[in-house]
């Protein structure tokens, strides 16, 4: 295999020097335009695509806990009581930053005229703990009731980057789940 790139190299360096490759770029200037287009689209739109995601804003409207700021206290030890204090503990843990806020209705109609500078809007019901229990127990049997009341509802902004922080409150409720699971 070592030959055979030697043999290339060799090729390439010849032709060169004969003046062969640089004839032939400046011949075919639109072959090279056709050929490397698309490459440097590509960069283009990665490097746009891949602006760094830190520091996302998230809405929060936590009915459960009745929380208007950022205080959510729930006790350590204690694994069945302000569940959605646990996981917006878990929450910190990524790069993302939380506003508090006490209408649903109003807050996600804010998100969707992007009068609210945040990238989603994550709510908790009146019922989520006792639902969330109340889920984890019936399992399978669990009505349609109980199973949309022990669910985090998020909202995403289409027009920020809606993947990535979805991502982070995935992630971020995976971490809560395992911990939960274990203390239990």
């Amino acid at each position: 295999m070592s030959e055979s790139n030697g043999e290339i190299r060799y090729i390439l360096k010849f032709y060169y020097k004969k003046g062969t490759i640089p004839y032939v770029m400046r011949s075919n200037t639109a072959l090279l335009v056709a050929r490397f287009a698309p490459v440097l689209l590509a960069s283009y739109v990665i490097n746009c695509a891949s602006v760094p995601t830190s520091n996302l804003k998230v809405a929060i409207v936590n009915k459960d806990a009745e929380q208007t700021d950022s205080t959510c206290k729930f006790q350590e030890t204690c694994s069945f009581q302000q569940i959605s204090c646990r996981y917006l503990a878990h929450l910190d843990q990524q790069p993302v930053s939380k506003a508090y806020y006490t209408s649903v209705n109003s807050t996600v109609q804010a998100l969707k005229t992007s009068e609210l500078d945040v990238s989603a809007v994550v709510y908790f019901n009146e019922n989520y703990t006792d639902a969330f229990v109340a889920k984890m127990a019936l399992g399978e049997d669990a009505d349609a009731e109980t199973v949309n009341s022990g669910q985090i509802h998020v909202w995403l902004n289409a027009a920020q980057r809606a993947d990535q922080l979805k991502q982070y409150i995935q992630t971020a409720f995976d971490h809560f789940v395992k911990v939960s699971s274990s203390s239990s």
